[in-house]
């Protein structure tokens, strides 16, 4: 069995601007600093972790930077764990994606399965690579309890695969915030969800995803 704890990247200089950053490379802010220290102190006095993986995109890799020196661990990168591309939306406020590609807006807000942002990946792209990655990380920590660091649309991706729901089924649920702890266990092809999104760690430092992103 492998035990993942699955984290979403730290607060962003493009979630305090609320822009949809698919796979610009933007850096943590002061609040997702604050909450990637919080979270590896957490971690550390709540859990035996033995390997550290992340997105290679920056604000994943510094969040696990965090992690990882607190358990002496190196950063494995996983290119496969990286945000949803965004297309022609990256940057954009969704104010601004909902003015320039309406069509499109309207089927990312209502159907998960049809929807893509304007020329970006689809979600069941998303969810392909990012079962790959997983999947093979945990053919390479076999018994052992490791972390990943990844973006809100590839856990929400990997939500669909853990649970066995479709995309439509997925739009039900909310998404997971800044530095919130998923676990999930991994044994002969099956998984068991134990906890989802758990944030409460952060107490003030909590940070919420906008609505219409």
């Amino acid at each position: 069995m492998v035990k993942f704890i699955v984290i979403r990247h730290g607060h962003s200089v493009s979630n305090k601007e609320k822009t949809y950053t698919g796979q610009l490379d933007v850096a943590l802010s002061s609040e997702g600093i604050d909450q990637a220290k919080s979270l590896a102190e957490y971690l550390y006095e709540n859990y035996k972790v033995d390997s550290v993986y992340s997105s290679n995109l920056i604000r994943a890799k510094h969040t696990a930077d965090f992690v990882a020196e607190k358990f002496g661990l190196p950063v494995i990168i996983e290119e496969d764990l990286k945000e949803m591309y965004c297309g022609k939306w990256e940057g954009l406020t969704a104010e601004q994606a909902e003015a320039l590609y309406p069509e499109d807006f309207l089927d990312w807000q209502t159907n998960l399965e049809d929807g893509r942002c304007t020329d970006g990946e689809w979600m069941s792209e998303i969810k392909s690579r990012a079962v790959r990655a997983i999947k093979k990380i945990a053919e390479e920590n076999d018994g052992k309890t490791v972390v990943i660091v990844s973006h809100g649309c590839v856990i929400r991706a990997l939500q669909g695969e853990w649970l066995g729901i479709s995309y439509r089924e997925l739009k039900e649920m909310p998404w997971v915030t800044n530095a919130s702890i998923t676990r999930v266990c991994y044994e002969q092809g099956k998984w068991s969800v134990l906890q989802t999104g758990y944030d409460g760690y952060l107490g003030n430092m909590r940070t919420e995803m906008p609505k219409l992103i």
